[in-house]
């Protein structure tokens, strides 16, 4: 019977037992041992249980060796919960575990990929006085190498040392393995040349785990490098590690020399499985070799392996590549006779296939046919599609797709923003594109580099940019986690401003009318948290229904209210209160555009909205001409044919979508009541639990018509056409306020600042006073305000202002916050968690190591004071840490005299980023700085270079000999590791 376990034979060791038992003699608990070694030989967990359950059933007691067994075959099916149950169970039968019972453990947590785990038995292991022994630590060993952690490879590998345990090659290739996960190459072979040094004698898996390291790195030069070492010396290699060197030249795309590979490897007599033919369809694939990729597919079927997706999916990628469009297409729709179901990636090819073909009205039929088999469709998906028809210069339907695209919750990519420029661009549509170029810009969109430039520099989505205003602080007053609260909306509003949501925020509707000021939506779901209770908000400032917004998406009711017609306008269409039809505002807006006499200029597509019967789509196209024509007459005097179509267009199914979007984010139609008319005049039938409102700041903004210089005509239009519903009270297209416009600026610019000063204040408690009659008993009012116009010297003091205003009216301050910036050189290296909190701490020191080392990495100085007097920042304005693509930027603003090693570089660059990594908890410690900075400084060199100097210049040279020699032309060459180089 222990021969038939030691060798995992179960059905042996069980015909055994069952011949014991038919016999005078009875078994004992060592031949349940034995059939319980078998079972965790054979990694047969379930038999393993069930005779567990037997041997307990039986009059016989399980010992610390039957528990072993049991544990074993539980860890090498990587079931950690089942081995712990396991455990406990031996416990609760007041069984001392055994090493061998924490070996088990560990290697359950290995399987399981739960270093923690492992760990932690370790630790438990040692406590309970066991020694631990070679197999132990190669179970930490594999476990770290299960979860990519070299460092705790490292960590127990000199443990393993100190401990004198022998070091076996099994743990060896773990901990190479480590590096491999890690995709860590140099630490591979930095630890595979001191094993060496320990008189180990690597095999073909520790050959493999280095192989792996540079193909996880996707270097294949390296990856055949080591190929190369391991047949040189002689290692019995076998398919896995032939098809590791294969998928590097999959990834590389190298079709040749995958087949070269693949030579060598029937030339020693190994068979190809389906790993190896995937990695040779997927070279052939990435060169467009289609024949090369269909033959792989064909030779799957003569060897009788079961063809699958991968290989497909190559071979319609191939195609794809090769602009071969029918061959991809008939490969997608022979998948069924494979027995194979399409998934997103091989309808992806055949899509990237129409697109380079320029088929669009294909693509888009493979789009329906993926959401007809409930095939999820992908970014890459609409990326192919968008390019599809910018190949085919059918601009609108990318920018139909391109909305699509977005209402489906996919954010575009550089692919995506740029497809659909160069549609526009190809259909000799500049301005459109240039429209669209804001409009991305202003939503946050990536924008390709090299158009980047084009965007407005005076742009509302440049304002409080995070880069230009980087530092700020902040004061408060009231109760600690009040004032926190105010603190991080008006961070929000410095740091977005108006009207492009957060990045972490949806879009919805805000900022569709791009009205003159607006609230983050970020600051209003602040100002909303604030008030967490409250069912009913007003904001009787609402301008273009930013608080309204959010408070529906809430599940709150809103009430809003504006002197400006246009506000209540904008705010009427924002939240969604007309409820139009979107299928039907698309197709009339189709209709209007086109015409009966087709494509027409501003006025008569206005005649055409004109025309159609009042209902609340055409109150949606209204707003959509009135945004199409802002949109238009800030690029161009005069618009008209084909632009003007596009404009109206593109505005009309942005409109849809982000209505769309608000839908989603409600339960049930919208909530909200609007009143046109003076707040200072407002009565409400029903109180408000709060007010949330952005009242205007004295002397910045003339809100009224009246008090503006010129009118809008599509405005003009637009407001005397609709028909708004029951929602809005008194909306009035020519409304004007009895009383003056509360902080207008033509009156700041007409008085004193004293007698302005004494107006503001009047018309503060004024409307203060209107507010506080319009809540309930207890009722809050949060307001979002700003100190004015700031050329006027000292600025103006209005939160002393409103603070006065709303105690003279019978409010009580609960507390408030400011924000402001700090134009001082001394906080040039300062984090921003220390400027918020004035907390000095090891991750806020950290940062400011950061920004030296990144100053050292470009040699450019962090901070500089403007000509303007704020502070600009060269380091975080270059390199723009907290951005995607950092690395690559950091890589392109070297210092080029500081002759940087490329490896030292970027590692270097690596540890610097780490260092200003947003989420402080993420930082490394001063102590992991220090080691990483010990280690880059000991490297080995991959190879020597050269500084060659002749009249106080350095030019980067070829290898030379590592000490100093005259070269034939008579410049000193010096050569250079890597310890010389840092010194």
């Amino acid at each position: 019977m222990n021969t038939h376990a030691r060798q995992g034979d179960v059905q042996g060791a069980t015909c055994l037992f069952e011949g014991l038992q038919r016999s005078a003699l009875q078994p004992d608990v060592v031949s349940y041992n034995c059939l319980l070694n078998a079972c965790a030989k054979a990694s047969d967990a379930a038999s393993a249980e069930a005779w567990m359950q037997k041997l307990e059933g039986s009059p016989l007691d399980a010992t610390e060796v039957s528990h072993g067994s049991l544990l074993d075959a539980w860890a090498r099916q990587g079931d950690l919960a089942a081995a712990q149950r396991s455990f406990t169970r031996m416990q609760s039968q007041r069984l001392s575990p055994g090493l061998r019972c924490f070996t088990s453990l560990i290697n359950a947590a290995a399987e399981a990929g739960d270093l923690s785990a492992a760990e932690c038995y370790m630790e438990q292991l040692e406590s309970d006085g066991h020694t631990a022994d070679d197999r132990s630590y190669g179970a930490m060993l594999k476990a770290a190498a299960a979860a990519g952690s070299p460092r705790s490879a490292e960590k127990w590998f000199s443990r393993m040392r100190t401990s004198r345990v022998p070091i076996n090659i099994v743990a060896f290739s773990s901990l190479l393995n480590a590096f491999a996960e890690a995709g860590d190459p140099a630490g591979a072979e930095l630890w595979f040349d001191e094993g060496l040094a320990l008189h180990l004698h690597p095999d073909a898996v520790c050959y493999g785990a280095v192989l792996k390291a540079w193909a996880k790195k996707a270097d294949l030069d390296g990856t055949e490098r080591w190929m190369n070492r391991a047949i040189a010396s002689g290692q019995r290699l076998n398919s896995q590690i032939f098809n590791i060197v294969l998928h590097s030249c999959a990834q590389a795309g190298e079709a040749d020399k995958a087949d070269g590979w693949l030579q060598q490897m029937k030339q020693r007599g190994l068979a190809c499985d389906a790993v190896t033919l995937s990695s040779l369809a997927t070279a052939n694939a990435k060169q467009g070799r289609f024949m090369g990729a269909e033959e792989c597919l064909q030779e799957m079927g003569e060897q009788r392996l079961t063809p699958s997706l991968v290989v497909l999916n190559s071979v319609i990628s191939a195609c794809s590549e090769a602009g071969e469009l029918q061959r991809a297409e008939e490969w997608l729709e022979r998948a069924t006779d494979m027995n194979l179901q399409p998934d997103v990636m091989s309808y992806n090819g055949v899509i990237n296939a129409c697109a380079r073909c320029g088929c669009a009205s294909r693509a888009e039929s493979w789009l329906q046919e993926m959401d007809g088999r409930s095939i999820q469709a992908d970014v890459v998906t609409f990326n192919s599609l968008i390019n599809a028809c910018a190949e085919a210069g059918q601009a609108e339907q990318a920018g139909r797709l391109f909305m699509a695209m977005r209402s489906r919750g996919f954010e575009p990519t550089l692919v995506s923003t740029g497809s659909l420029l160069k549609a526009f661009a190809r259909n000799g549509d500049a301005d459109l594109a240039d429209q669209w170029l804001q409009e991305m810009s202003e939503d946050g969109l990536p924008i390709p580099e090299e158009l980047q430039p084009r965007i407005k520099s005076d742009s509302p989505a440049r304002t409080g940019s995070p880069l230009r205003k980087a530092l700020y602080r902040f004061r408060g007053h009231g109760e600690a986690r009040l004032v926190e609260q105010l603190q991080r909306s008006l961070e929000a509003q410095w740091l977005y401003g108006y009207p492009r949501a957060s990045p972490d925020s949806p879009q919805l509707t805000h900022g569709t009318y791009q009205y003159l000021s607006g609230m983050q939506p970020k600051t209003v779901r602040g100002m909303l948290d604030v008030v967490p209770d409250a069912k009913l908000i007003l904001d009787p400032f609402c301008g273009s229904g930013a608080v309204l917004i959010e408070a529906l998406a809430a599940g709150k009711e809103a009430i809003g209210c504006d002197a400006n017609p246009l506000a209540i306008f904008v705010t009427y269409h924002h939240c969604d209160l007309g409820q139009p039809d979107l299928h039907q505002v698309e197709v009339l807006a189709r209709e209007v555009a086109d015409g009966p006499c087709g494509p027409c200029d501003w006025q008569q597509l206005q005649q055409r909205i004109e025309l159609l019967p009042p209902s609340a789509e055409r109150d949606a196209l209204f707003f959509a001409y009135a945004v199409g024509f802002n949109i238009s007459s800030a690029k161009e005097s005069e618009a008209s044919g084909e632009r003007v179509r596009a404009y109206f267009m593109s505005t009309a199914r942005r409109y849809c979508a982000r209505v769309e979007s608000l839908r989603a984010s409600m339960e049930g139609p919208p909530k909200a009541t609007l009143f046109n008319g003076d707040m200072r005049e407002l009565a409400l039938a029903t109180p408000a639990d709060a007010i949330l409102t952005s009242p205007p700041y004295p002397g910045v903004y003339n809100f009224l018509p009246q008090n503006q210089s010129g009118t809008n005509p599509a405005e003009a239009a637009a407001l005397h056409g609709v028909a708004l519903n029951a929602a809005v009270r008194g909306y009035d297209a020519a409304f004007q306020p009895s009383a003056p416009e509360i902080g207008a600026r033509c009156t700041w610019a007409s008085d004193s600042m004293t007698a302005f000063s004494e107006t503001w204040q009047r018309q503060q408690e004024q409307w203060l006073r209107s507010a506080r009659g319009c809540l309930k008993p207890g009722g809050t009012a949060t307001l979002m305000i700003g100190d004015g116009d700031s050329s006027v010297e000292n600025g103006f003091d209005n939160l002393a202002s409103t603070l006065a205003a709303a105690e003279a009216v019978g409010f009580e301050a609960m507390g408030w916050a400011t924000i402001e910036p700090v134009a001082d050189e001394a906080h040039r290296y300062t984090c921003l968690s220390y400027i918020r909190s004035r907390h000095v701490t090891e991750e806020s020191e950290v940062y400011s190591f950061g920004i030296v080392l990144l100053e050292l990495l470009i040699n450019r100085p962090p901070a500089l004071a403007s000509a303007h007097g704020d502070m600009v920042f060269p380091i975080l304005e270059a390199v723009q840490p907290y951005v995607g693509g950092a690395h690559g930027r950091l890589m392109q603003c070297l210092d080029p005299s500081a002759v940087w090693p490329r490896q030292v570089a970027e590692e270097f660059g690596d540890l610097a980023l780490g260092c200003l990594d947003p989420v402080t908890a993420r930082r490394p410690g001063f102590n992991s700085v220090v080691k990483s900075l010990a280690r880059l400084a000991t490297l080995r060199p991959r190879g020597s270079f050269a500084v060659q100097v002749e009249e106080g210049s350095l030019e980067k040279g070829g290898s030379s000999p590592s000490d100093g020699s005259a070269s034939p032309e008579g410049k000193t060459t010096v050569g250079f590791g890597w310890s010389s180089w840092w010194h």
